[in-house]
């Protein structure tokens, strides 16, 4: 049964109709919100917090989560767990919490920032973004059997090679595994590499803070060619633009589109098209770019209330609505949940307020054939910890 917190949000847009999305200060907000769901019961939507971590169960979860085909759901903490270093768990269909495997620091890895992949034999593949080897402590790539059991496939040794994975990887038929660093290689600028089935690694590309930008944060996608698809993000530290890039099956690389500062995951939407978003202190855009070189501004956060900081990637419905996360601001000033239509203009859904909902919401979504979302939030919580959430939205 589900259990935690419900709220209705309190910022929703009249410009089209909802599809499949001091501590006196605070209590104030929270009655403004009680009075909207008794005002406008028939706009209701609802959040429910499945679990809230606690610390040794996990804190922190600054990726999304992944669920199979019973509907449960499994996912990374940067923070908890035996050691403090992180976890992997799995939340089952009735909310009951396991951790799946605690990082200890060493060998193993520690603080995971990105979430998993499942392959069809019901293992888990992920990143660390410290520990592995002794020298480096760069981050590791790691399996994890259903059981609990981790095998580490690669250990980052810094250098030309590559440190720091924060993003997801992505896998291709033959069980080839993708990613990106955003340390290492030329000059510490980030890599985007390949892991083999057989466990070797081969750097695809070094950034250089040229015109193809550095850092990447985002992860990777790939087309039914085998072309590869991601972000650079922009720090002023590295005088650089923040790109979109292709890397075709030779490793050469291109830029199709400065976009700013992208930190978040890519997604094939709208047919031959990519979309992506742009994280900005004062909002943030949902974009699309089409494969024939047409780059278009789908959503922007234009106050407030939106919530800014889009830290995630976009999730898409049957109908072409796509879904996302903004990291900061909103009503309640913990981040917000938005839709974009698939006919133009978007909306915002949920409100997080820093209480039993949680709060920061960083992750990617993922969503059901009944059109719920779940993800997570990376603080607050109704305990002592405040570490953060798993949370399902009902539309």
């Amino acid at each position: 049964m589900e259990s935690g917190f419900v709220m209705h949000t309190a910022n929703q847009s009249t410009s089209g109709a909802s599809s499949t999305m001091s501590l006196g200060s605070r209590n104030a907000l929270a009655i403004v919100v009680v009075l909207a769901v008794v005002s406008m019961p028939a706009q209701a939507q609802t959040l429910n917090t499945l679990h809230t971590f606690t610390g040794p169960d996990g804190s922190a979860p600054a990726a999304g989560v992944v669920r199979d085909s019973a509907g449960n759901l499994y996912g990374t903490t940067f923070y908890g767990g035996a050691y403090g270093l992180g976890v992997v768990f799995k939340l089952d269909t009735s909310n009951k919490e396991t951790v799946l495997y605690s990082f200890a620091g060493g060998s193993d890895g520690a603080n995971p920032y990105a979430g998993l992949i499942l392959d069809s034999a019901g293992n888990f593949y992920g990143t660390t973004t410290a520990g592995g080897s002794p020298v480096c402590q760069c981050g590791t790539i790691f399996k994890l059997s259903s059981s609990g059991r981790e095998t580490v496939l690669y250990r980052f040794r810094g250098g030309t090679n590559g440190a720091m994975p924060w993003s997801d990887l992505i896998s291709d038929s033959a069980g080839n595994l993708y990613g990106t660093t955003t340390s290492g290689g030329h000059n510490n600028y980030g890599t985007v590499f390949k892991l083999s089935n057989a466990g070797e690694e081969s750097v695809l590309y070094r950034f250089r803070a040229g015109s193809d930008g550095a850092v990447p944060i985002g992860g990777l996608i790939r087309d039914s060619e085998g072309n590869l698809y991601g972000t650079t993000s922009c720090y002023e530290v590295f005088d650089c633009n923040g790109a979109l890039f292709k890397i075709d099956t030779s490793n050469h690389l291109s830029v199709l589109w400065a976009v700013g500062d992208s930190q978040a995951d890519l997604a094939f939407c709208y047919g031959e098209s990519i979309c992506g978003t742009e994280y900005q202190c004062e909002g943030g855009n949902v974009w699309k770019y089409t494969l024939s070189g047409t780059f278009t501004v789908l959503y922007s956060s234009t106050d407030y209330n939106d919530g800014c900081d889009f830290a995630s990637g976009v999730v898409q419905d049957d109908a072409g609505n796509l879904y996302g996360t903004a990291s900061g601001t909103g009503v309640g000033d913990f981040g917000t949940l938005y839709e974009v239509f698939a006919g133009g203009g978007g909306n915002t859904l949920y409100s997080f307020f820093g209480y039993a909902d949680g709060g920061y919401p960083q992750g990617n979504l993922v969503l059901d054939k009944q059109g719920n979302l779940y993800g997570t939030t990376y603080s607050f919580g109704d305990s002592d910890c405040q570490c953060g959430t798993v949370y399902k939205f009902t539309p």
